[in-house]
């Protein structure tokens, strides 16, 4: 009769396998009744980062009779105070730390053999491209669980081909004409292990962009000042008007308005001519650019596109 009890018992064990010991009663202050004995617990996941939950499990089902089970978390060989479920949370444990947990089953202490938390590699959350000063730029947000320096590599693409040589976070506008799609591809290092890449979003050099239809003014006023407002024909949503070069002082408005008073110390009869490039963006990206100069004694000279 015992051997057939026995039998029962191995067949039991090898169906079960190993579980969890979240369904077990959780009696902390249980005492073990012998010397703790290495094995019978595990870790899971045995790969683990600072952001994993961790949770005890039996590696057999050796205590299906019992209705008491203590775990003990230990963090460097630390214990973790309060820590007595199967389960530990984020917080109590970061990149390096060494990990174990011991628990009580039917007065057996059994220890587990300890984890190393491993490097978690950065995530990109956000990637975003806009022109900005005659550039395409790409505006990053990231996270590293492990807050370690993140550095960050990029690759241009025009209409889905690499753009060779370009790997900064910024590309020179002027390199692509209207119809172009301009992205980048960006990926996050934090010197052990690197994100994904992220496609940022695309700038698209639209085919109706905005076209400057205005001259400037050929004179100065009377005070010496310098007045103009920029008329755009075309181009699609509201338009972004910018001075890309300007002599110290000169403001545009957000409606492509132009003034600029002749510095006090430049003499009238003593002319200087001072360079200007006012651009305008649309919500697409397209954009045009208007050059022109400006003499400080009596006129405005000639414009371009």
């Amino acid at each position: 009769m015992k051997k057939l009890v026995l039998m029962l018992c191995a067949a039991a064990v090898a169906i079960y396998g190993t579980y969890s010991l979240v369904s077990a009663l959780q009696k902390p202050d249980e005492v073990a009744t012998g010397p703790a004995v290495t094995g019978g617990i595990a870790i899971a996941p045995p790969a683990a980062f600072a952001n994993t939950t961790l949770q005890a499990r039996l590696e057999e089902r050796r205590s299906m009779g019992a209705d008491s089970v203590a775990c003990r978390w230990f963090v460097n060989d630390a214990e973790v105070g309060g820590a007595t479920t199967s389960t530990l949370e984020p917080g109590h444990f970061k990149k390096g730390d060494s990990v174990r947990v011991e628990a009580t089953v039917d007065g057996t202490a059994l220890v587990s053999e300890p984890i190393v938390i491993a490097n978690t590699p950065p995530r990109i959350t956000m990637a975003t491209a806009a022109l900005e000063n005659g550039e395409i730029a790409v505006r990053i947000s990231a996270v590293d669980a492990d807050n370690d320096p993140i550095t960050y590599t990029y690759e241009w693409f025009k209409d889905g081909t690499p753009v060779a040589g370009e790997t900064g976070s910024s590309i020179n506008a002027a390199r692509f004409q209207k119809g172009d799609n301009v992205y980048a591809n960006v990926s996050a290092s934090d010197g052990e292990a690197t994100s994904s890449p992220r496609k940022s979003d695309s700038i698209k050099f639209g085919s109706n962009a905005p076209k400057i239809t205005s001259t400037p003014p050929q004179t100065l006023g009377e005070d010496r000042s310098f007045v103009y407002q920029v008329k755009v024909a075309q181009g699609t949503g509201p338009l972004k008007y910018e001075l890309v070069e300007a002599p110290e002082g000169m403001v545009i408005d957000r409606a492509g308005r132009i003034e600029w008073a002749v510095p006090a110390h430049e003499d009238r009869d003593n002319a200087r001519e001072h360079k200007a490039v006012v651009r305008v963006t649309d919500s697409q990206g397209g954009w045009s650019t208007q050059e022109f100069k400006i003499t400080t004694s009596i006129q405005a000279g000639s414009a371009g596109e």
